[in-house]
Parts: structure tokens; C-alpha cells; sequence
């Protein structure tokens, strides 16, 4: 195996394109690459502060890809043995696509990405300050899901497999729906929600500083939950008032809330 890392040298990439046995590769500060492409047999891409690229694609063996602070770049497509991404401060990048073995996803600070989808293996997703986001959708196997300060997103549905999700500073959100297998909620400061809908397998559920939520819905299988400074709670149904009381902020019941 080959590894390299190349710092501000852009003539050492046109020759190390020839590396047949090149896997690892670290490329910084280097201001004239405009694309990456045609490394044959790299597994493992970093790149940081590359001020020109604008694409990365048709690596056909990458598997794993770190991606900060790249200002123009735009796409990213054709990968397809890409297992694990994580892409920060990249302000302009609109599409995400073919990358169909993808598994692990983060993402942060990315603020022209408006659609995530077609992401079929996708297991676990991670997204903070992606501000024009505004939809999820064909993720058919994820299976955790953290979302924070995406103030686009309106409704997060139809995920049949999803067991863990994380809401953070989501101010719009105003519905979750057909989330069968969900175990873990846990939602900061998203208020717009108003009401939280039944889920069959929740076990799980933490609620903080949603100042609008009114209504928790019965619950099944719920056997712990945590509400706290939601000012206009109205009711919380439970499956069992003795198992799950105790979870209870007291602030609740001293303002006499339906249980």
C-alpha cells in the first residue's frame, strides 16, 4: 500500500495519477486542482482547504472520503464502492449522487445543498447547519439519524427502518410520521411541532425547550421519557402511568397535565 500527502504542490497530483499502487492520499491547500478523478486504486481520499476544486468522480475504488473546507466545490458522483463520507464547509455543493454502496453520511455547513435522496444502503446520516435542506427522501435503510440547526426541513417521514433520531434547533419541523421502527426520540428546541404522533416501537423519548408541542400521543411500548420546558404541554398518553411517571419533569404535574 501507498500513501501520500500533498500540500500546496499541484504537480505532484499529475504524476502520482500513474501510482498503480497508490491507496491513501491527503491533498491540502492546494489551490489549482479543479477536479479529482481517474485515481485508479485510491481507497482513502482527505481533502481540506482546496480552493478551486469544483468535482470529485469516477474513483471507482473509494471508500472513504474527507472533504473540509472547499468553497467551490459543486459535485460529487460517480463513487461507487464509497462506504463512509463526511463533507464540512462546503458552501456550494448542490448534488450528492451515485453513490450507491454509501453506508456512512456527514455532513455539515453545506449551505447549497437543497435534495438528499436515492441513498439505498445509507445506515446513518448526521446533518448540522445545512440551511437551504429541504428534503429527505428514499433512504429505505437508515437506521440513525441526528439532524441540527436545518432550518428547512418541515416533516421527516417514511423511513421504515429508522431505531434512532435526533432533533436539534429544527425550528420548522411541524411533523413526524410513518416512522414504524423508531426506539429513540429525542427532540431540542424544534417549535413548530405542536403535536407528537404515536409510534408503535418507541421506547425512548426525550423532549426539550419545544415551546408549542401541546400533545404526546399514546405511546405503547414507551418506558422512558423526559419532557422539559415545554410551556403549553397540554396531555401525555402512556401505556402505563406507574412504569413512566417517574421520568416526568415535575413541572408537569404541578401544572396539573392530563397523564
Amino acid at each position: 500500500m501507498c500513501r501520500i500527502c500533498i500540500y500546496n504542490q499541484y504537480w505532484v497530483i499529475k504524476r502520482i495519477i500513474k501510482l498503480n499502487k497508490l491507496e491513501e492520499l491527503l491533498i491540502k491547500d492546494c489551490s489549482e486542482i479543479n477536479k479529482l478523478s481517474k485515481l485508479s486504486n485510491i481507497k482513502l481520499l482527505s481533502i481540506v482547504s482546496c480552493d478551486k476544486l469544483q468535482q470529485i468522480c469516477n474513483l471507482k475504488k473509494l471508500t472513504t472520503c474527507y472533504i473540509y473546507d472547499c468553497p467551490k466545490l459543486q459535485h460529487i458522483d460517480k463513487l461507487p464502492e464509497l462506504n463512509t463520507l463526511k463533507i464540512s464547509d462546503c458552501k456550494t455543493i448542490e448534488s450528492i449522487n451515485n453513490l450507491n454502496n454509501l453506508e456512512v453520511c456527514d455532513i455539515e455547513f453545506c449551505n447549497s445543498l437543497i435534495t438528499l435522496s436515492n441513498f439505498y444502503l445509507l445506515k446513518k446520516l448526521d446533518l448540522q447547519s445545512c440551511l437551504n435542506l429541504t428534503n429527505l427522501t428514499f433512504m429505505p435503510n437508515l437506521q440513525v439519524l441526528k439532524i441540527e440547526n436545518c432550518d428547512e426541513i418541515k416533516i421527516i417521514e417514511n423511513f421504515k427502518k429508522l431505531r434512532e433520531l435526533r432533533l436539534i434547533n429544527c425550528k420548522n419541523i411541524i411533523t413526524l410520521k410513518n416512522l414504524d421502527k423508531l426506539q429513540i426520540l429525542s427532540i431540542y428546541n424544534c417549535n413548530s411541532l405542536e403535536i407528537l404522533p404515536s409510534f408503535a416501537s418507541l421506547e425512548a423519548l426525550e423532549i426539550n425547550k419545544c415551546e408549542n408541542l401541546k400533545i404526546i400521543q399514546f405511546m405503547n411500548r414507551l418506558r422512558e421519557l423526559f419532557v422539559n420546558k415545554c410551556d403549553l404541554m397540554q396531555s401525555v398518553s402512556i401505556c402505563d402511568e406507574k412504569e413512566i411517571k417517574k421520568y416526568l419533569s415535575d413541572k408537569l404535574f404541578k401544572r396539573g397535565i392530563s397523564i
